[in-house]
Formats: structure tokens, sequence, C-alpha cells
């Protein structure tokens, strides 16, 4: 069911219904959909969010440990989902955080994957904040502050985290403004005077409202993204070109010449990265093959005109 979920968050990673590191409520739509014709069994998006927040956290755990931090020389294995690096490697990780032992045998399947989805944020920071800290980062703001988007609505109501008492069509930078929004456990537990400043089916009525407008606001942006994104050719920072090569486990002594023939080619780069993880290696041993050859002619080609001059 994992190898099934993450594939399908990766399906709507591309086809763009993920704005801002967040996945809109169209793309769990479709995931919810996707998983029940594959699997035939009857999935939510709470059952679906609560799924990817461990998967996350497990992801986040080791690119901390593995990718982000100050030890090299890691690399993960697509076929055992291990963890390697020299024995060394692994004593200077551990004197400093014994708790990596763990995943000297643990397994973590699909980590491509989950690093094609979430590495971006992790190493930015976006997205790591939780539905409590944002709460109480809004409880310490005036009332009637502007929020940062509309994505932090979209994934509190989604996440039925928050109500709305009142919509205020008043555009500013970021599009949507609305009054302070207040946790429904902490709403339950207020006075009556604040209790009562709505019928329950206003509130419902509003928050349908809104989360319609969230939704188109989502899909044009969405589209807008897609099409900017593919009106672009990608290009690959040498720091990714030198983690693909040792996450896919390129030998030591070739791995040098690798990442100079990528780095000095991005339709080479783009090429390797386009295809699937699993193929990068033999994709990549023969971009080298073929240019190695055509070295070769070069330097056959140069010896046969030094002969003819010397003739």
């Amino acid at each position: 069911m994992d190898d099934a979920f993450i594939q399908a968050l990766l399906n709507q990673h591309y086809e763009g219904y993920r704005v801002d590191g967040t996945f809109t409520t169209t793309a769990y739509n479709n995931i919810v959909k996707e998983l029940k014709d594959k699997l035939g069994k009857d999935f939510t998006k709470s059952h679906l969010m609560n799924r990817m927040k461990t998967l996350k956290l497990h992801f986040n755990e080791c690119y901390d440990l593995f990718r982000n931090g100050k030890f090299s020389g890691f690399s993960w294995n697509p076929v055992t989902k291990n963890w390697n690096a020299e024995p060394e490697v692994w004593e200077q990780l551990l004197k400093e955080k014994p708790d990596a032992e763990k995943w000297r045998t643990k397994q973590i399947h699909n980590y491509d994957k989950l690093e094609e989805l979430f590495a971006k944020d992790r190493a930015t920071g976006q997205g790591a904040e939780t539905a409590k800290e944002t709460r109480n980062r809004w409880a310490n703001e005036p009332n009637d502050a502007e929020l940062e988007s509309f994505i932090d609505v979209d994934r509190l109501l989604s996440q039925n985290e928050i109500t709305i008492e009142s919509f205020d069509n008043t555009r500013k930078d970021t599009g949507v403004k609305v009054s302070k929004a207040c946790n429904k456990k902490s709403v339950q537990g207020t006075s009556s005077a604040q209790g009562k400043k709505r019928k329950l089916s206003v509130v419902d009525e509003e928050l349908e409202i809104i989360k319609g407008a969230l939704d188109n606001v989502a899909d044009a942006i969405r589209e807008g993204n897609f099409i900017f994104q593919n009106s672009r050719e990608r290009l690959y920072t040498e720091n990714e070109i030198y983690k693909e090569l040792t996450s896919i486990g390129v030998e030591a002594d070739s791995i040098d010449d690798c990442y100079l023939f990528l780095t000095q080619n991005q339709v080479k780069s783009r090429a390797f990265f386009g295809c699937p993880a699993e193929r990068r290696k033999s994709i990549l041993e023969k971009m080298m093959q073929q240019h190695i050859g055509k070295m070769m002619d070069g330097f056959r080609h140069s010896i046969h005109l030094d002969e003819n001059l010397n003739i």
C-alpha cells in the first residue's frame, strides 16, 4: 500500500496538483480514487495524511542523518533498501548519534521517491511547520492579521484543525484575508458570548464558500506553475549531480569522470535524471562508453593526420 500511495503522490506532483509543497484538495481526491481502484480498499483523506506524516518522519530522520548532515559517504541501496557506508564512516556517525545504529539493518523503502517528494522542503524548511505550530503562531498575532498564504488556510481546513468565523473579500498581497482562526476544541470551550457569534449552519456555509474559492485559486496557480515549469529547461546543480552519483553507487575510481562529464553537459544531465532511478547507473555507463568511444575516435584521427603530415 505504501508503494502505491507514494507513487500516487508522485503522480499528483508531476501533474502539478502540489502548490508550495502542499498537495491540493484535488490531489487527495485523485489519490483516494486511484488507491481504491488499485487496491480495492476504502481510504479517506485523513488516512492518507496520517500515513504521509509517518512516511515523512522516517524520511526526515534519514535525510538529516545521511544527506543533510555533516557526515558524508553514505548511499542508499535500492535493492536492499538499506544505507551503506564504510565501517569507519558508520563509527564516526555513531559516536555523535548512537540512535542511528538502527539504520544499519532497518530498511526504508522508496527512499528515492520520498527524496524527490520531500527533500526540497526538508532542505529549505518549507512545509516543516505543523498545524499545531501554525495555530500557536496565529494565536500570538493581532486580530485580523493577514495569513501568509491561502495554503495555510487550506491545509488546516483539510485537517479539520480550524473553523472560519468570517470571511473578508479584501485582497492584498496574498490574495486572501480572514479573521483570526480558532481551534475547534478551543471554540467549544470559550464563553457563550464568543460561541454564539455565528450559528453552526452559517459557519458551515461560509466554510464551503471558502474551500471552493481556495480550490479555484489553487487550480489557477497549479496551471500557471505547470505552464512555467514546462516552458524552461531544468538545470541540475553540481551538488545534485554529485549526490545522485553517490546515491546510485558509482564506483569511487569512476565518480570524478562521471561528475565532470555530467556537469559539463546539461543535455546529458537531463537525460540522466529523466530516466527512472533504478536505470540511471546503466544509462550513465552507456553514456560514458559513448563518450570514451568518441574521444578515442578523435585521438586516432589526430594520429592519422600526424602520420600523413610526416609522410
